[in-house]
């Protein structure tokens, strides 16, 4: 089991545009996918040691070749869209760059109608590619955000492409039908065992968990030899716990697996 910190930031006081230098897959030849991680920030223009500041800084990669490589981008940029809305009020707006805009617009009204408020709105979102082969694509999606409040928000999204059809892979398309109960208890025995309960402890009593029994979340990374399963703050335990991730070895659910996988 895993605890992902929280991250934090540094203020880039103005708008920034960038993109590093191009990268290639570890594909064949004819299914290469060329990919290059685009920066975003936008701040309002304040000093963040001595005025109440906000700020928004996104990082992720933008593909121009290969398998459904527009099908990824339009995922990728979905997932982000989707992560920073929900920091905004206006539901109305789609766009990275508007929800961006809308962000700071929304930060200012606020500072209007509490001019003494002791604290500064961030942002940040970083997406990174964590595996790859010739059939699946992941990525890891985590933000941080502060927008009031007695602490901030963190995040970790995992989510799996297959490269054959440009879609997302969902548990229903790895594990045969009625996997649930089953994973289910290798979850709850995994958390067990990295908490060091016996097998008659209760996940909520000893274990700290606001669940008595942990659910397959389709928050999760597939690789060669093991999945993660990913749960955020608040999803089954406090937010002191931080974001929990628990491997299973596909040896372990061998049999729960679609054989075509």
């Amino acid at each position: 089991m895993i605890y992902r910190p929280i991250l934090f930031l540094i203020l880039v006081p103005f708008i920034f545009w960038a993109c590093n230098g191009k990268k290639t897959s570890s594909l064949s030849s004819k299914e290469e996918l060329h990919y290059s991680f685009i920066e975003l920030k936008d701040s309002l223009k304040c000093d963040q040691k001595t005025e109440n500041c906000a700020f928004i800084s996104l990082r992720y990669p933008e593909f121009d070749q290969g398998p459904h490589y527009e099908k990824i981008n339009g995922e990728i940029n979905k997932r982000l869209e989707k992560n920073l809305s929900g920091y905004i009020s206006d539901t109305t707006i789609l766009s990275l760059d508007a929800l961006m805009k809308q962000f700071l617009r929304e930060y200012k009204e606020f500072i209007l109608e509490y001019p003494q408020a002791p604290h500064y709105w961030y942002y940040q979102a970083e997406m990174s590619i964590e595996h790859q082969n010739s059939q699946n694509i992941s990525f890891l999606l985590k933000d941080d955000a502060y927008t009031g409040g007695a602490h901030g928000m963190h995040s970790s999204n995992f989510f799996n492409i297959d490269l054959k059809k440009g879609t997302v892979l969902h548990l229903n398309d790895i594990f045969n039908q009625g996997y649930e109960e089953e994973l289910s208890k290798l979850l709850n025995a995994k958390y067990r065992e990295e908490k060091e309960l016996q097998v008659e402890d209760s996940l909520n009593q000893k274990g700290g968990l606001l669940v008595s029994n942990i659910p397959p979340t389709e928050n999760f990374l597939l690789r060669p030899d093991e999945i993660i399963f990913c749960y955020n703050v608040y999803e089954i335990a406090p937010y002191y716990f931080g974001t929990i991730e628990l491997s299973i070895p596909l040896e372990e659910i061998k049999d729960l697996l679609k054989k075509k996988n």
